[in-house]
């Protein structure tokens, strides 16, 4: 369910696709002319201001935002990675991209602190997709540590039966 967060104007919406090629779903916004990515924690609508041509520079106002309540953590602000967690997703779907051999990433982390209702592997998977990953992915979302995180993965890849596998983490980690 999204929790509204901020409320402008609205304006009414037409009807949209409910499902992309990317394999998202949607649904028509209350608020713009524009669907809303029913699968992304996160969502800014909002209603073009200016555009110029030449610059090719979009400027907008925000409508509303609206963030899932799976997405926030216990004083109601979005869980965010990282800057160490975003460069190794970064790097797993750069490498997903340039390498045809790489069917499927795995996202390792649970809800590390207990202080979440989305696991780290979750949100990993929801920022993947936004970046255009078009891989299978599997999550494992029980972990809290380094440890965990290679123990239930080793797990996966056994399970799985997967040969070949390249980990993809940071040097604090080993």
């Amino acid at each position: 369910m999204r929790r509204p967060v901020t409320m402008w104007a609205s304006s009414p919406a037409t009807a949209c696709p409910t499902r992309w090629r990317a394999g998202f779903h949607v649904t028509k916004s209350e608020h713009v002319d524009a669907p809303v990515i029913d699968e992304l924690p996160l969502a800014l609508e909002c209603k073009l201001v200016s555009y110029d041509e030449e610059t090719r520079l979009l400027t907008g106002e925000i409508v509303n935002v609206s963030v899932d309540e799976r997405a926030l953590d216990e004083n109601g602000k979005p869980f965010q990675h990282s800057a160490a967690a975003m460069e190794r997703l970064y790097a797993a779907v750069k490498i997903s991209k340039e390498q045809p051999w790489c069917s499927r990433l795995i996202f390792s982390g649970g809800d590390v602190y207990g202080r979440h209702k989305v696991s780290e592997a979750a949100v990993m998977k929801y920022a993947a997709k936004i970046m255009g990953c078009r891989k299978k992915i599997i999550l494992e979302d029980q972990s809290r540590n380094t440890d965990e995180n290679l123990k239930y993965c080793a797990e996966i890849v056994k399970k799985h039966g997967f040969k070949d596998v390249v980990v993809v983490t940071n040097n604090f980690h080993i």
